[in-house]
């Protein structure tokens, strides 16, 4: 007994961890699970791996890692809503899980009330957003009051919660790679580029109208918006209509998008409102001069020192954009010194240091 007590306490114990998430795509929840799943079967973990809504696997998978599609053929919505719900949960209990992380809320109600394994969450987008349809917000209340740890990536989003769950809550910021590159000081593009789901939460809109009022003041940049989803066409043709579709590319996703950051001008990000975005982290430790909208649940501001390491500017404000990206343009050495100073957050967001945190989480559950 006394041997066990001090495995848990040193967080040494094995477990059998099921990670349940959307898929393996190009999301950035689903970089961090995949992140998560290959550290945990790297200390020794058993992991099972369970892609509830896409089969497509971008991110890459250690071999150790079981992998479980939860495929569904039902036409009815509530009926696939079921039929992914019993997969997870008929899962979880045959990988015998210790525990289970889930990314997700709705489709581990069931497993929650059958109870077949503890459940700690990670909640990845504004909960705002969450809270904001009934059923949503039923699941994820049911839930997080159930669990026995909810991970966070803000602290924003932990106070937005109840004592009950906030009692519970951790606040844990996103891992980075060890391998990122430097931004290119001397020899980068005159580019300003983002990468993000071509969504409307993004407010791509905002950053393209930013961008048509700079390109006319700064004529030598250009504008590379990487990514996919379905705001794809409406933003093509926003472009055709501020006629600045020769300066703007939509790339599309991309593998070496760090590479990218290094070789750029400065990094937007104009979001409505974030969970906490991986691009905008990566930018930061590259050194990529950086601006982003303070926007909820308070990832920017949490990293972002306005002036200092980055900029932030409000939400929706098209003219603020535009003197930020002017500000930088014209004034290479607040970029030198922004670049600097960004960087230093890959100490505080160090893979390991980041992975560490999360497994003293699912350790202090067990124990």
């Amino acid at each position: 007994g006394q041997c066990l007590r001090k495995a848990i306490i040193q967080g040494e114990m094995e477990m059998r961890v099921a990670i349940i998430a959307h898929g393996l795509s190009d999301g950035g929840a689903e970089r961090v699970a995949s992140i998560t799943a290959n550290y945990f079967v790297s200390i020794g973990h058993e992991v099972l791996y369970i892609a509830v809504y896409s089969p497509e696997r971008e991110y890459h998978l250690d071999s150790r890692v079981k992998y479980y599609y939860a495929d569904y053929k039902k036409k009815n919505k509530m009926m696939r809503f079921i039929s992914r719900s019993e997969q997870v949960a008929r899962q979880i209990k045959r990988f015998d899980s210790d525990i289970a992380v889930s990314f997700l809320i709705n489709e581990t109600f069931y497993a929650s009330v059958l109870k077949v394994a503890p459940i700690v969450y990670s909640l990845r987008i504004d909960p705002a957003e969450v809270m904001r349809k009934k059923s949503n917000a039923f699941f994820c209340k049911y839930c997080y009051k159930r669990s026995p740890a909810v991970i966070f990536q803000t602290k924003d989003a932990r106070d937005y919660f109840s004592d009950k769950i906030r009692e519970n809550g951790v606040v844990i910021g996103n891992p980075l790679t060890n391998d990122l590159p430097y931004w290119n000081v001397e020899n980068h593009e005159k580019t300003v580029i983002t990468a993000c789901r071509l969504t409307e939460q993004k407010n791509l809109k905002m950053l393209i109208n930013g961008f048509a009022l700079f390109h006319k003041v700064h004529p030598e940049y250009r504008l590379k918006i990487y990514g996919k989803g379905p705001e794809l066409e409406r933003m093509q043709k926003l472009c055709l209509e501020l006629q600045i579709e020769a300066v703007v590319e939509f790339p599309g996703y991309s593998k070496n998008i760090h590479q990218v950051m290094s070789k750029s001008g400065i990094f937007a990000l104009t979001s409505d409102f974030e969970g906490l975005s991986n691009s905008m982290l990566e930018a930061l430790a590259i050194g990529l001069p950086t601006v982003c909208t303070d926007c909820p649940p308070g990832g920017a501001a949490e990293y972002i020192r306005d002036g200092e390491n980055g900029m932030l500017i409000p939400v929706g404000d098209v003219n603020a954009f535009f003197h930020k990206l002017c500000m930088l343009a014209d004034d290479p050495a607040l970029c030198m010194s922004m670049s600097q100073s960004s960087q230093r957050i890959r100490e505080t967001l160090d893979e390991k240091k980041v992975m560490e945190q999360w497994n003293r989480v699912i350790q202090s559950v067990i124990k």
